[in-house]
């Protein structure tokens, strides 16, 4: 992350611009005409440190905030609760409809949580996993669904910066894919899609033998109940 500010002296005569790397936070004076020097003087290395550092805050601050710990779910998974290292809680949110969710998980980075968000009234008597929400540590929502069908199985990816899910339909003969998308800006990375399995075959067999190993967790979550 790159982020820049700037500050004009009265005339234009010297510019402080202050630069923020990630984590490292650098400063630097450019010095134009020869007026310039009398101001730098009167102002003092102190008073540039100062600025540097009250221009740096606000991305500290989100650097700064409390990685993920616990997600746990809660009347029989009508409410999730999330806790921060630091000890504060808060309650996933929910979407209008939705009633409850499954199959939460941390983010091996612990920048982010994720679980399937279940929604009733989708022609069968119990509800179903329409999407896959991740929340990241400045609370935004990201939530990613599939082609078709709904979402049944999903993972992080090992370095917890991008996730990979199952999907298909519920009953019946369906195709069955998994996409891989990266959780900052949900760009899909991979896909791997299956014809529908024949009936007569084992479909847990098959998905074993032609699942790409990058796949392998979100089939595996899926098998999961």
């Amino acid at each position: 992350m790159l982020a820049r500010q700037s500050m004009l002296f009265p005339q234009g005569s010297c510019v402080i611009n202050s630069t923020y790397f990630g984590r490292v936070f650098a400063w630097f004076v450019f010095v134009k005409p020869v007026e310039c020097f009398a101001i730098y003087n009167k102002l003092g290395v102190m008073k540039h440190l100062a600025l540097a550092v009250f221009l740096a805050l606000p991305h500290l601050a989100f650097a700064g905030s409390s990685p993920f710990a616990r997600a746990e779910l809660l009347s029989n998974g009508a409410t999730l609760s999330l806790q921060h290292h630091d000890g504060s809680k808060l309650v996933a949110p929910k979407f209008d409809d939705q009633d409850f969710f499954d199959k939460p998980a941390i983010a091996s980075n612990s920048s982010y949580v994720g679980w399937l968000a279940l929604f009733p009234d989708r022609g069968a008597s119990y509800s179903q996993p329409l999407y896959l929400v991740i929340l990241d540590r400045s609370n935004r929502v990201h939530r990613f669904e599939g082609k078709f069908g709904m979402v049944f199985g999903w993972c992080f990816t090992e370095d917890g910066r991008s996730v990979v899910y199952k999907y298909s339909f519920p009953h019946g003969t369906t195709p069955i894919a998994f996409d891989m998308r990266r959780i900052e800006d949900e760009k899909l990375l991979r896909r791997f899609e299956l014809d529908p399995i024949a009936p007569e075959d084992d479909e847990d067999a098959v998905l074993q033998a032609k699942t790409p190993r990058w796949a392998r967790c979100a089939a595996k979550s899926a098998r999961r109940q």
